[in-house]
């Protein structure tokens, strides 16, 4: 099933391009549009970071189940100095089904000795 392309999705915005926060949320478009979120709305709840175990790290997101030229998931990083983010080992799965979208949960392991790692939403148009 194909939902709404993102073109479609933003129209009418005073500012549609993917970047771009026109009701200053924190989000861009394009986060809203992979969300799930309508424009406009409310950030809460769109990622949310879980405490990490003696093995492992994870956060739950959003993710519509509609989306039409869009794709992401998530990377992580042990610093944020510089370099690369990889998806190498994400464990990423479903949670839960709300309707237009789903919560998923992606999870890294902690390689010995280390006590954290920094995650984040990659989203790109194809």
């Amino acid at each position: 099933v194909t939902g709404q392309s993102f073109g479609d999705w933003g129209a009418g915005l005073s500012d549609a391009s993917p970047g771009a926060d026109p009701d200053g949320n924190g989000l861009g478009n394009l986060a809203e549009y992979f969300f799930g979120m309508q424009p406009g709305g409310d950030a809460e709840g769109a990622m949310v970071i879980g405490a990490p175990t003696a093995t492992s790290f994870h956060m739950d997101y959003r993710r519509s189940k509609s989306l039409n030229g869009v794709s992401g998931g998530v990377a992580w990083r042990n610093d944020l100095t510089g370099g690369d983010w990889s998806t190498d080992g994400v464990n990423d799965t479903f949670v839960s089904d709300h309707g237009g979208y789903e919560m998923r949960r992606a999870t890294v392991l902690l390689e010995q000795g280390e006590s954290h790692k920094f995650l984040r939403v990659q989203i790109r148009e194809e």
